[in-house]
Formats: C-alpha cells, sequence, structure tokens
C-alpha cells in the first residue's frame, strides 16, 4: 500500500513538472510575442476554467489533473490529435485555441513549434534537407576552387611573359584578393555551420523523473544528436579537406604572383635607372657644351670688354634659355610617363574592387538569407497558401518557396528572392546579421527576451 501511495504521489509530482513547464513556455512565447504577461494567464477545457493563477506565482484556480494536464500537452504540442477544445487566455486576450484538431488562434507562435517538433520526429526528411545545405556549400566551395585553378593558368602565362603591363599585373592581384575574401567568407560560413552542430550535439537533455516522459524525450533528443553528429562529419570528410586545398592553393599563388612582380619591378626599375643615366649623360653633355661657350664668351668678353658686353649678355641669356628648356622637356616627359602608370593603376583598382565587393555582398546576401529562412521557420505566421511572414519594428519578412522577401518600414526593399538590394544600408545589412545571432541564440535556449528585443531592432 505504501509502495502504490509512493509512486501515485511520484506520478502527481512528475505531472506537476509537466504542468510548470507548460506554464513557464507558455509565459516565455508571450514575452516573446510582446504580449502583456503581467496579467493572469487562465486555461479552460471545454467551457470550464481549469486554472487560472498570475506571474507572481498566485493560483486562484487549479483543477488541474494528471488527465487535464496530458490534454492541455496534446494540445499545444498535437493539437490535430485533440478530441475537444482548449483555450489559452493571458488577462482577456484569447492567445490559443484548439478545436477537435484544428488551431483556431495562435498569438504565441506554437503552431511554428509544432512544425519543429514534426520535423525531429521525420529524420529523414530533415537529413535530406540539411544535407541539401551541405550540398549547397559544398558546391560553392568547388566553384571557389575553379576560380583558383582558372587563375592559376592566368598566374602561369603572366610567369612565361618577359613584361606584362601594369593593367594585367593589377588584375592578377585584385583578383587574388578578390578570391582570398570570397574563401574567407566561405570558411566562416561553414565554422559557424560546426558551431552549430556541436552546439546540438552537446546540449543536455531535461532531468524529468516520469520514466516514459524521460524516454520519450531522450529518445528524441538522441535521434537529434545523432543526426546533428552526422551532418558534422559530413561537412568535416566532404567540405574541410577541399576547404584546405583551396586555401593551400590560393596562398602558393599569393607567393608567386608577389614574387614575379617583385621580379618584375626590380626589371623596371633597372630600366629606369638606364634611361635617367642616358638623360643624365646627354644633359652633362649638353651642359659641357654650353661651359664651353661660357668659357668663350667670357675670353671674347676679356678681350673686348669695351665693345662686347651687349653681344655677351645676349649670348648668355640664348645660352640659359636653351638650357632651361631642355630641361622642362625632360621633366614633363618624366612626369606624363609617372602619370600615365598612376592612372592605369587606379582605374584597374577601381574596377576590380567594385568586383570583389559584388562578390562578397553577394555571398553575405546568401548567408543572411538562410538566418532568416530560419527565424520564419521558428517565429514566423504560416499562411494557408505554404508562405511564412513576420513583422518586426522596423522590417517585414516573407517568405514563399524558397523567396525570401525583407522590406523596411520606410518602403525600401532591402532583400528581393534571397538577394540583397542596392537599396540596403550598412545598418541593415547589421540588423539581417543579428537575425542569424537570434535564431543561433535561440536554439541554445538563452533569454527568449533578449533575442525579441534584438530581433525587433
Amino acid at each position: 500500500m505504501d509502495e502504490i501511495k509512493s509512486e501515485a504521489k511520484q506520478v502527481q509530482h512528475d505531472y506537476l513538472e509537466i504542468l510548470n513547464d507548460i506554464l513557464h513556455k507558455l509565459l516565455e512565447k508571450g514575452k516573446f510575442q510582446e504580449l502583456d504577461t503581467t496579467k493572469d494567464l487562465s486555461i479552460y477545457v471545454g467551457n470550464q476554467p481549469k486554472y487560472k493563477g498570475h506571474p507572481d506565482g498566485e493560483v486562484s484556480v487549479n483543477l488541474m489533473t494528471p488527465e487535464l494536464v496530458d490534454k492541455i500537452k496534446t494540445a499545444i504540442n498535437d493539437p490535430q490529435n485533440l478530441k475537444g477544445s482548449v483555450r489559452i487566455m493571458i488577462g482577456k486576450d484569447k492567445v490559443y485555441h484548439v478545436k477537435d484538431g484544428e488551431v483556431l488562434s495562435d498569438k504565441l507562435g506554437l503552431s511554428s513549434q509544432i512544425s519543429q517538433n514534426q520535423s525531429q520526429s521525420q529524420q529523414p526528411a530533415k537529413s535530406v534537407q540539411q544535407s541539401s545545405s551541405i550540398e549547397d556549400l559544398q558546391k560553392q566551395v568547388e566553384a571557389l576552387q575553379q576560380k583558383v585553378q582558372n587563375q592559376q593558368s592566368l598566374i602561369d602565362s603572366f610567369a612565361t611573359q618577359k613584361q606584362s603591363s601594369v593593367e594585367v599585373t593589377q588584375k592578377l592581384s585584385t583578383d587574388l584578393i578578390s578570391l582570398k575574401q570570397a574563401f574567407d567568407a566561405q570558411q566562416k560560413t561553414i565554422e559557424q555551420l560546426q558551431k552549430g552542430l556541436e552546439a546540438i550535439n552537446n546540449q543536455n537533455n531535461p532531468a524529468v523523473k516520469n520514466a516514459t516522459l524521460h524516454d520519450w524525450i531522450n529518445s528524441i533528443e538522441t535521434k537529434a544528436k545523432n543526426t546533428a553528429k552526422n551532418l558534422y562529419e559530413q561537412v568535416k570528410t566532404a567540405l574541410t579537406p577541399k576547404v584546405d586545398k583551396v586555401k593551400t592553393q590560393l596562398e602558393a599563388q599569393i607567393v608567386t604572383l608577389k614574387e614575379q612582380m617583385n621580379q618584375q619591378m626590380e626589371s623596371l626599375k633597372t630600366e629606369m635607372r638606364s634611361q635617367v643615366a642616358a638623360v643624365k649623360n646627354e644633359f652633362e653633355s649638353q651642359l659641357g657644351v654650353v661651359n664651353d661657350g661660357i668659357g668663350e664668351v667670357k675670353q671674347l668678353v676679356t678681350d673686348e670688354i669695351q665693345h662686347g658686353m651687349e653681344r655677351h649678355q645676349s649670348a648668355m641669356g640664348a645660352i640659359h634659355n636653351k638650357v632651361s628648356e631642355e630641361i622642362n622637356t625632360v621633366h614633363k616627359q618624366i612626369t606624363q610617363a609617372v602619370g600615365d602608370i598612376h592612372s592605369a593603376a587606379n582605374h584597374t583598382v577601381k574596377q576590380n574592387l567594385e568586383k570583389v565587393t559584388n562578390s562578397v555582398m553577394d555571398i553575405k546576401g546568401k548567408a543572411l538569407a538562410k538566418g532568416v529562412d530560419s527565424m520564419l521557420r521558428l517565429f514566423g505566421d504560416q499562411h494557408s497558401d505554404g508562405s511564412r511572414s513576420y513583422e518586426s519594428k522596423n522590417y517585414n519578412f516573407y517568405q514563399n518557396g524558397d523567396s525570401i522577401t525583407v522590406t523596411a518600414k520606410d518602403g525600401r526593399a532591402v532583400m528581393v528572392d534571397g538577394d540583397l538590394t542596392a537599396n540596403a544600408t550598412e545598418n541593415d545589412v547589421e540588423s539581417l546579421e543579428e537575425v542569424g545571432e537570434v535564431v543561433s541564440d535561440y536554439l541554445k535556449h538563452t533569454n527568449t527576451q533578449s533575442q525579441s528585443t534584438k530581433l525587433r531592432r
């Protein structure tokens, strides 16, 4: 008899824990949706109030039984199998209502959580979806590898040329910088994916005393961790070797190009020194002739000081003008040559910088679109046509199939079909990056209220 009573108390205690978890989850969801969670929370089963309590811990109605707790849990986690009606109120606001398997109202955003739980119970489908994401990353790495190989061909041809223009040299250098930046961004994306999978794998199961409930939760967590572990190994075996190979090729190309550019610069310096020496010799030769002429003039002045002063001054002026004209001509030629080289180099740098910027923004846009996609799946409202939407303080998010659109409150299109537009500002990019951070924090079970504040920036 004592054992039966003890078991009954244990079951009662476990269901109280489940009820407390449900209440805590409802309050957290309410805070995240910016509802007034300072008011009473009421739960109706059928038309009868079964629970009413204040967030400060004061409970005015509590008619809960293990059977009612199971029914409420079904309404939240598996509403399509609910028989009857369950309503949840915050104050006088009906925030969640399920009746006979149909969700009639959901201001708490529980439907997105339901979809997430269902996806956990369908591991093969989820694995295919996540594998496709890894395949996308693998294709991007292979594309980078192909670009690096093409660049190597240009460098090889560059090495066989005795003389190459400044434009060709600058283009090779700028293209390598562009590839290095694209590679760094791709490597960062892969590292973030690995960290997310590690976080899932290291997550601890919640402590629940009821053996059946504990086994059910443990089976779900085990499946999720196994999937995350498999994906982590897939990233490690499929992507990491290719990334390391691309990194090695890029570093080798940069060293090779640097050596070739140094050789070319030394050759250019030698040629410039030779030209300057030739100009200097010519100038000194002309200066010697001038000095000889000056000596002759001085001698004439000495011999004919009385008669040749005016002729002496005229000759000196003519010689001085001739020397100045020669010097100015040489200076203009050198200045013009240097200016042409500088102008051509600046033009090439500007063109290639635009290419690099566009490539980086394209990669960053895809990464931001993945963050928005995850946010809409977690927190967005799902419509009957299969689309999802979410509205924050400064942005409207919308997804229909593979198309993702983000519009600022001032009417600007920030993202169209998953790509950043020309109207996207640095502030917009920072805000979309914070969306990805909020999703990551949410998956790690951190403070949901701070996530909501960041998300609605």
